[in-house]
């Protein structure tokens, strides 16, 4: 994977939790597609140098704007 930059198109892959349903799965993988709003490093510097990445996901409707840690993006599209 390459690192995400600021007008970057993003995936990210989350787990939904089902716990209601009988017959099926408990849970269900979810994509939530975005763009990069910024990228910035982690305070105090990380050994595993992985940084907050600010996105937006213009689907989400309660929380469209999101900081993630850089390594749980998926894919840079």
């Amino acid at each position: 994977m390459s690192t995400p930059q600021t007008g970057d198109f993003v995936r990210y892959r989350r787990v939904q939790v089902q716990p209601y349903s009988a017959n099926g799965p408990a849970y269900e993988w979810v994509d939530d597609y975005g763009l990069v709003l910024s990228a910035r490093g982690f305070r105090p510097a990380r050994p595993d140098k992985d940084y907050l990445v600010r996105v937006y996901f213009p689907a989400h409707p309660t929380s469209p704007i999101r900081t993630l840690r850089a390594s749980k993006i998926a894919e840079v599209l």
